[in-house]
């Protein structure tokens, strides 16, 4: 009797298990990508740039994209991550954008800067890349240019980006706004940069 009623236990507890499994959500990759199409800022052929390091805040710094909820909460997707690590894949990012809109292949990410020896190098700190409860997605960076051939700094600046996200239940969506924000970014330091000499 004591086995037919441990038997019947395991079964139960297997058949659980298994339909738990079976109804688990898919996990879901997602990557950045450029958004640019034109040299708006186009530059010479002797114009070198670049980009990073960068460096994002911890609670950006995981595989989980990050949402915020209401009030001081943070939300972490559960089966919605990044295809590879957020801090890489901005910065990249940003190089692709820069090489459009300054019509350059000598926009290289960092640490290329060390190869190329001449230029001007971008950095920064993302102190948040998000969205609200609104669907409004958020980018606030902190940032400078460097002219690698004196050692001179073009004054550091905070800037502040937003759009709304089409769909806010939507991590596809989420990741658009995103990209569009590293977008209006990428032309302020082209737009910058272009103004060097």
């Amino acid at each position: 009797m004591i086995r037919v009623i441990q038997s019947g236990f395991v079964a139960c507890v297997a058949a659980v298990f298994v339909s738990g499994c079976g109804t688990s959500s898919p996990v879901r990759h997602y990557g950045l990508v450029a958004v640019e199409t034109d040299a708006q800022f186009p530059v010479s052929d002797e114009f070198a740039v670049s980009v990073g390091p960068f460096r994002i805040a911890e609670y950006l710094n995981r595989s989980q994209i990050v949402t915020r909820g209401d009030g001081v909460k943070i939300n972490r997707a559960d089966f919605d991550l990044w295809a590879e690590p957020l801090l890489k894949s901005f910065q990249r990012t940003v190089a692709d954008n820069l090489a459009v809109l300054l019509g350059s292949d000598r926009v290289l990410d960092f640490p290329a800067y060390a190869e190329l020896g001449a230029g001007y190098q971008v950095s920064g700190q993302v102190t948040r890349f998000d969205t609200d409860p609104d669907g409004l997605a958020v980018l606030e960076i902190q940032w400078l240019i460097k002219d690698i051939d004196d050692n001179r700094v073009v004054p550091a600046r905070r800037s502040r980006y937003t759009a709304q996200v089409a769909s806010p239940d939507g991590y596809s969506s989420v990741v658009e706004a995103l990209s569009e924000l590293i977008g209006a970014f990428s032309r302020d330091v082209a737009a910058t940069l272009a103004e060097l000499p």
